[in-house]
């Protein structure tokens, strides 16, 4: 790692450099960005996805059911 002192000429310098390849990378991305953007959307069929159970209400009935139906599992 470079150190240089704070606000000396040297320091100024390098930061200079390092500020000018952020603002090279920015300009690579945003040309980048705008060819994606540029892409037409192509019409996918979408795909069912499996139903998911509800969720359970803490303490009702149902959940304290669930819950020994999957202790009762894990003890055998």
């Amino acid at each position: 790692m470079v150190r240089f002192e704070k606000g000396s000429d040297e320091a100024k310098a390098y930061m200079k450099s390092i500020r000018e390849g952020r603002k090279k990378k920015e300009s690579t991305q945003n040309q980048t960005e705008s060819m994606i953007n540029n892409v037409e959307p192509v019409e996918t069929n979408p795909i069912e996805t499996p139903k998911r159970r509800g969720r359970l209400v803490k303490g009702s009935i149902e959940a304290r059911e669930y819950m020994a139906q999957i202790r009762s599992k894990k003890k055998s």
